[in-house]
């Protein structure tokens, strides 16, 4: 497990992921998050209210084959590889391609938030006998709307992201407003994403 606190600093984000670890880099309200989801064995919680990141690991036990993980007391939202869940809240895509732009408007799109929705066989935690037919999932709620984030096609697959700005509204009313800036390293390993956040979103 691996705990990283969102420290405040300002000047331009270098270095990204030189370490490999989550990180995050903030200055008021507005920031830019560094996440590595690289690994299927692995959600990443990200708590916008603390400025934390843990990274919890998917356990399979051994006799049943049920996959276990267990979630911290207090988060916000939570990255699987490039699925996205949240604590009990909901989410809208909005048409804006930056926070920005999203601020200009003065105001959230007329559209209804949708919540998590669960699923048994949707989370993959191990390819590794996927020649076979057997790929192992982890049952779990997953955002259908902020999972619009990044689709893929074709074999191997080629991804394709939104570039849409993404609200979600916590349990206790807040919303932060999350633009998903990249998928990927320097180094061009999937799972390494990067994005953009506004937290908490004020007009």
């Amino acid at each position: 497990m691996v705990l990283v606190s969102f420290t405040s600093c300002d000047g331009v984000f270098n270095n990204l992921y030189d370490d490999e670890v989550p990180s995050v880099q903030t200055g008021m309200s507005v920031g830019k998050l560094s996440i590595n989801a690289s690994e299927y064995s692995q959600w990443v919680y990200i708590n916008f209210h603390n400025r934390t990141i843990e990274n919890i690991d998917i356990t399979t036990d051994s006799v049943t084959g049920v996959a276990n993980f267990t979630e911290p007391e207090e988060w916000d939202i939570a990255i699987h590889k490039f699925q996205v869940k949240t604590n009990n809240g909901t989410a809208i895509e909005t048409e804006y391609t930056s926070i920005a732009d999203l601020k200009s408007a003065g105001k959230l799109p007329d559209v209804s938030f949708a919540p998590d929705t669960w699923y048994e066989e949707k989370v993959i935690i191990d390819l590794s006998g996927m020649m076979s037919g057997n790929i192992k999932y982890c049952a779990s709620y997953v955002n259908d709307v902020i999972d619009n984030w990044i689709t893929s096609s074709g074999m191997p697959p080629t991804y394709t992201t939104s570039d849409k700005v993404y609200v979600v509204r916590f349990a206790d009313g807040s919303d932060v407003a999350i633009h998903f800036d990249s998928y990927m390293n320097n180094d061009g390993t999937k799972g390494f994403i990067t994005c953009s956040y506004e937290y908490p979103l004020t007009f």
